[in-house]
């Protein structure tokens, strides 16, 4: 997916930039929390494709752990390596940690759960401790 050279740009702010826009508004300059950099970064359009590992990263690790499991090569289709803590919620990449095979119809079901929780933490009805406490290390 390819980023568009303003999110880019927003994702990459410092914490001392995100500051600066703030004091750009009316009134007088106030103190950007570190909570607000952190909703504003991940809430921002597009911020989970900049995170995103390439398909060629997460095709091998997807192998390997098909490996481990002594599950067939051949099944590969059939499962999704997901992200425990989505990257909607600014989970861990390819910490292996982070990582399992998912069967593709729960897959699915998850993906739409990570995109609600995404939404309520971006309205502020969840912290993001609270979004990504919704998510757990599931079996396939």
């Amino acid at each position: 997916m390819v980023v568009s050279r303003t999110a880019s740009f927003l994702v990459g702010l410092s914490l001392a930039g995100l500051a600066s826009l703030a004091a750009l508004g009316d009134g007088p300059p106030r103190v950007v929390t570190t909570e607000e950099m952190e909703r504003a970064r991940i809430c921002f359009p597009g911020f989970s494709a900049t995170i995103r590992p390439s398909e060629f990263a997460t095709k091998a690790i997807k192998r390997s752990m098909l490996r481990a499991r002594g599950i067939p090569q051949s099944d590969i289709g059939k499962y999704e390596l997901d992200h425990i803590i989505p990257l909607e919620l600014d989970g861990a990449p390819l910490d292996p940690s982070n990582l399992q095979l998912q069967l593709w119809p729960v897959a699915h079901a998850k993906d739409k759960l990570e995109n609600q929780a995404r939404v309520d933490y971006c309205a502020g009805t969840l912290t993001l401790e609270q979004a990504r406490g919704m998510f757990s290390r599931d079996p396939e």
